[in-house]
């Protein structure tokens, strides 16, 4: 393998030149690093057309509440990022600024149809 491609297998290493801005918000909606534990939801937005990805982190293959059974474990705990939808995204960061459990369960439901 090539060391033009590490970044493939390794998303830190990915050059900057690779044409997208990353944002990365906490569960208090605070901008923060994209690597850091208490980052929750990501948005990459390419530069060449300004389309925007979705990103919310996940555990065991659902969505990962910060209030929830897994809170403070964010760093411990192997999770990922998953690529949702926009609904899905704005249920969520709803969901993290009122904490109305109701818009987790919106989220919930959208996700499992994206």
């Amino acid at each position: 393998m090539s060391d033009d491609f590490n970044f493939v297998n390794d998303p830190q290493d990915m050059p900057e030149e690779a044409g997208y801005t990353q944002l990365a918000y906490t569960a208090n909606g605070e901008e923060t690093e994209a690597d850091s534990p208490s980052a929750y939801t990501k948005i990459l937005e390419e530069h060449d057309n300004g389309e925007r990805f979705f990103y919310i982190k996940c555990f065991n293959g659902s969505l990962l509440d910060p209030w929830g059974l897994y809170s403070g474990r964010e760093s411990s705990i192997k999770t990922e990022y998953r690529k949702v939808s926009r609904e899905t995204f704005d249920y969520f960061s709803t969901y993290l600024q009122r904490r109305n459990s109701l818009f987790l369960t919106r989220a919930q439901r959208s996700f499992l149809n994206d």
